[in-house]
């Protein structure tokens, strides 16, 4: 099954198919489907039906290519027409297989369909490859074609891809993928002519990749301790490695490894202790994050190893390039060890950071003798001079891979705003990747030149194999689109939606698990007449939707259960000091898709309030932008900084004053703030609440939080069962809980003032200050480096 998957959607095509109407309409309808979309089209009246194809032909050159659409048709439609290699077209109706250097770019194709036969032209194996994939977009839709035989469109296609580098990361060690897993997704990449897998084999949390000199990377360093104690990882045998290879490379999809380095190693460093710093025995890690164990630079044993590994990996992979990671990667070990701090003396190296740069030269140089060139995330950058053919992949926005093009260095463009596919829809959704381009304004045409296109990234801490396809499906349609587009000046998210229409039922038969396009629907909240006005809209056409009501279970205590309904309301309205929760779960296309849409709203005496703030959110994390603080909507997970409810501040205290407009009378403030130090998220030092009458005399009120909800030990240590069932259980509503494989020391905490209902205070305006700890603390793996606070609402009772 595996092994024509990609082949498979011709039965969702042409189930139902037959004579049609042959009108230029229809068949530009066609072609205006295929995603990505094709550059040029001429388009005529009338069909050419699969029954009167005789045979395929093709030079010996185009025997994989001519052997795939072969299989394709006979397994999947019963074709029985003549498979000729080295055989010039002499007449009859037939499928034609041509390499035509003319085209010029290597990945350039044409295809030809008339009343005698099709032609598929390339420049190259691959140009003829992605031809063919076009051709199969064009046979009719099972859904909305009045047809009943199979037919190609009368038409001339000319298409060419804007970007040479069209990828997707997938990353096997935070969640081990299983081989045949791996050729389904190179299958799906081909299918939409992503040509690129970028496959992340090692990482802290497992070592995937077998190196024959090292057995217990893949002994020891594969596995880790499971949630259930037992065991949990795998890893992947050269003879494997090969295989994927091969398979990938019959599809035109070129797999670039990546080894991680310095940072990231910790299952490599718990294999064999003596490449750390520190020499101690560690463990494979379990948690997600960024840790301070790396590879000691001043170790010539260290150095000596990943060499010996990247010969190894440079035999198992034919692409001219390894991908050597370098983020993330943390200097508090080399700072106080005294074989990196010989070498940065011995060296004439500034400082640890460029000990980094010393060490990626080294290996960079080293893969350069094999003729490879290293890849690199943007912090490379940031590790001193680089190799002169060092490729940038730019992450942390946009402005890694401009710095990387102004000084010479191609970029591969991945920047989390568009491109992080394990980011939830409310971060980036299917719309959000449509917009994406990869070249950043103010470019020069040189800079331009050497932007070599982009990648989306899996990313697997939140995502084991089952909801993989969940995650990259729909998204990888846009990105696709993004990569292969040349007139990027019209694209229409319109239209692709439109066109997204005929390749559900395709993703439907090939038994893809893909998720929603975009949230299922859009909470409109605003004050009007002393009310707080919800309007819902669903976001796309298909769906169904119904709501959930939590039901405690008869002994009143564990964990809720939740009751379903037609959600029948899609507006309403809150009275001032009403409270309503929701949770919505989506029906698309006959599938029930998580995650569920929530809400978590109060109408509290601060809703629409004026707010001034003394600090600056990030662009990145802006929650509803500046009146988010008082808009009356709460977090409704038990904490998710990447929900669309949380306001980022780096480095800096948050400062709010409201101004209620008038005197009103409270005896509660309460606000909340994020805990998540892998991610460098820190609970603030203390918390303060003031109020005033004028704006001007303030008195501030005593305030405190439930600190107990954490247990001591503080940030390193993971969630005690009981902390997190506590957690868990008051938010229970709003909690998907089907876990992975572990509890993540991440949640939210309230800090607030109270006083009593009969004794309230009166006030027009009220101040929250929260203080930052500033940095990451001693200890940390970013100790040094600015810490992050994020805050939801203020609530005023």
């Amino acid at each position: 099954m595996i092994k024509h998957l990609i082949c498979a959607m011709a039965l969702v095509l042409l189930a139902g198919c037959g004579t049609e109407t042959g009108t230029v309409d229809t068949n530009s309808a066609r072609i205006n489907r295929v995603i990505p979309v094709v550059q040029t089209a001429q388009v005529a009246a009338g069909t050419l039906a699969l029954a009167d194809i005789q045979s395929i032909t093709y030079p010996r050159a185009l025997e994989a290519e001519g052997r795939w659409i072969k299989t394709f048709l006979h397994d999947y439609l019963d074709y029985h027409g003549a498979l000729e290699p080295d055989r010039e077209w002499q007449g009859g109706k037939a499928i034609q297989l041509l390499l035509n250097p003319e085209l010029e770019a290597p990945e350039a194709y044409r295809v030809t369909a008339d009343a005698s036969g099709v032609r598929v032209e390339g420049t190259t194996g691959q140009g003829v490859f992605y031809g063919l994939q076009t051709l199969v977009q064009l046979l009719p839709s099972r859904e909305g074609d009045n047809c009943e035989l199979p037919n190609f469109p009368f038409c001339t296609i000319n298409d060419a891809p804007r970007f040479a580098h069209r990828g997707l990361l997938l990353d096997c060690c935070r969640h081990f993928m299983e081989p045949a897993f791996v050729k389904r997704t190179i299958d799906h990449l081909a299918f939409y002519k992503m040509n690129v897998l970028h496959w992340h084999l090692t990482e802290d949390q497992g070592w995937r990749i077998e190196i024959k000199k090292y057995p217990r990377l893949t002994k020891h360093g594969a596995w880790r301790k499971g949630q259930d104690g037992k065991p949990y990882g795998g890893f992947y045998t050269q003879d494997q490695i090969r295989d994927i290879v091969d398979y990938a490379a019959e599809r035109h999809v070129e797999i670039i490894p990546e080894i991680e380095l310095p940072g990231h190693s910790s299952a490599a460093i718990s294999s064999y202790p003596y490449l750390g710093c520190t020499g101690d025995s560690i463990e494979v890690v379990t948690e997600w994050g960024v840790f301070p164990d790396v590879y000691c630079a001043g170790n010539d044993s260290t150095v000596a190893f990943l060499k010996d590994v990247m010969d190894e990996v440079v035999q198992l992979f034919p692409s001219k390039y390894v991908h050597i990671g370098g983020d993330e990667a943390p200097v508090t070990r080399w700072e106080e060890c005294p074989k990196c701090q010989k070498r940065i003396g011995e060296k004439g190296l500034e400082d640890e950071y460029a000990l980094q740069g010393w060490l990626i030269s080294e290996i960079g140089h080293h893969l350069a003798d094999h003729g490879k060139t290293i890849i690199g995330w943007d912090e490379i950058l940031e590790a001193g001079d680089l190799p002169e053919t060092a490729i940038v992949q730019s992450w942390r926005g946009m402005e890694g891979g401009v710095e990387a093009v102004q000084h010479g260095h191609p970029a591969i463009m991945s920047p989390t705003s568009h491109c992080y596919f394990d980011y939830p829809l409310s971060s980036t959704d299917l719309p959000e990747v449509f917009a994406f381009d990869p070249i950043p304004n103010g470019l020069t045409a040189s800079e331009a030149a050497l932007i070599r296109g982009g990648e989306c990234n899996m990313w697997t801490e939140r995502a084991p194999q089952s909801v993989i396809e969940s995650k990259i499906y729909p998204r990888l349609l846009g990105m696709s689109e993004v990569l292969w587009r040349q007139d990027t000046a019209v694209r229409n998210y319109q239209a692709f939606e439109q066109a997204m229409q005929a390749h559900y039922p395709m993703l439907d038969f090939m038994e893809v698990e893909y998720g929603l396009p975009r949230l299922p629907l859009d909470a409109e909240v605003g004050l009007s007449d002393g009310q707080l006005e919800v309007t819902l809209t669903p976001q796309f056409p298909g769906l169904e939707l119904f709501e959930l009501t939590p039901v405690s279970h008869a002994s009143g205590q564990g964990l809720a259960r939740c009751d379903t309904a037609h959600l029948e309301a899609l507006s309403y309205t809150l009275d001032e000091q009403e409270v309503r929760s929701q949770i919505v779960k989506a029906s698309f296309r006959s599938k029930a898709h998580r995650p569920h849409f929530a809400l978590n709203l109060e109408h509290h005496k601060a809703v629409g309030a004026q707010l001034s703030l003394e600090s600056t959110y990030s662009a990145s994390y802006p929650a509803s932008g500046q009146g988010a603080l008082v808009d009356g909507q709460l977090d409704p997970s038990y904490g998710d900084f990447r929900s669309g409810f949380w306001q980022g501040f780096q480095g800096q205290n948050v400062v709010a004053t409201l101004d209620m407009g008038v005197a009103k009378e409270f005896w509660w403030l309460e606000t909340h703030f994020q805990s998540y130090p892998n991610a460098w998220i820190f609970l603030p030092d203390s918390v303060t609440f003031e109020y005033s009458e004028d704006g001007q005399t303030w008195n501030q009120l005593p305030s405190w939080g439930n600190r107990r909800l954490r247990p001591e030990g503080a940030w390193e240590t993971r969630l005690g069962q009981l902390d997190a069932l506590r957690i868990r259980e008051q938010h229970q509503m709003f909690v998907d809980l089907e876990l992975t494989d572990r509890l993540e020391p991440q949640y939210k905490q309230g800090f607030f003032w109270t006083g009593r209902p009969d004794r309230m205070l009166r006030a027009r305006y009220v101040r929250m200050t929260g203080h930052t700890t500033g940095i990451c603390p001693e200890g940390h793996p970013a100790a040094g480096q600015q810490s992050w606070l994020f805050c939801d609402e203020i609530v005023v009772r």
